[in-house]
């Protein structure tokens, strides 16, 4: 297990109870539910051994070790990929935070500079595979305020930015938009097995949703809304 000076960097994980937890971090480490980890997450959504964070210099390799849910860096999925400090990874449902120690070794979580808004839609497609997308509004240029955003959810990576490889989902299926003054929602863009809001069938207009806790459904795969820590 790589070691680390307190004064370097770190992992900050802020639960849902507002616990403020910090993970050193070595030249190699390997974040998952084992009791070998590196770090542990003790997270039924992490795998045993989940990712492998490696630093370089001022900026990390991140690396998923074919886990179950996935790792995300600052709301995408990746396999690999660099991240620097302030960058949001999130392995499984588990989301930190990369921070540097100060002199002291306490390290304070930082808010995020982009809006604190967010959203993750989660849940299963028909062949029993998980699924997580983050939703987090654009900011508008040159200031902190949140941007009309929109996402759309499809089997067709060249038009969906949120991709469900199932035979009943549509290449572009359904989109969810975000208005600051109005806040979410959802319309069906013509897809051949249409999409489901809590068991009922959208029709061709959109659907305000609420904050949290509504099903949806893209043809066969079901997700369910939650709001994002």
């Amino acid at each position: 297990m790589a070691s680390s000076p307190r004064s370097g960097p770190r992992l900050i994980l802020k639960g849902p109870d507002g616990e403020v937890t910090e993970h050193p971090l070595g030249d190699t480490n390997v974040l998952g539910r084992s009791t070998t980890a590196t770090v542990r997450v003790a997270d039924r959504e992490v795998s045993r051994q989940h990712s492998q964070i490696d630093l370089e210099g001022d900026r990390f390799v991140l690396r998923d070790l074919e886990s179950s849910n996935g790792t995300f860096l600052n709301g995408k999925r990746i396999t690999s990929g660099h991240a620097r400090i302030g960058d949001v990874v999130r392995f499984g449902t588990a989301e930190f935070k990369l921070a540097a120690g100060g002199a002291s070794g306490v390290v304070t979580p930082t808010p995020r500079s982009a809006p604190n808004r967010g959203w993750m839609l989660s849940g299963f497609d028909p062949s029993g595979r998980a699924l997580q997308f983050e939703l987090r509004p654009m900011v508008e240029n040159g200031s902190a305020g949140e941007a009309a955003t929109t996402w759309i959810f499809g089997r067709d990576k060249a038009r969906a930015q949120f991709v469900i490889d199932d035979g009943s989902v549509s290449g572009a299926h359904a989109e969810i938009s975000y208005e600051p003054l109005q806040g979410l929602t959802l319309r069906d863009l013509g897809s051949t097995n249409g999409t489901r809001l809590d068991g009922e069938m959208l029709g061709k207009g959109p659907v305000p949703l609420d904050e949290t806790g509504q099903e949806i459904t893209f043809g066969a795969a079901k997700l369910r809304l939650s709001r994002l820590v």
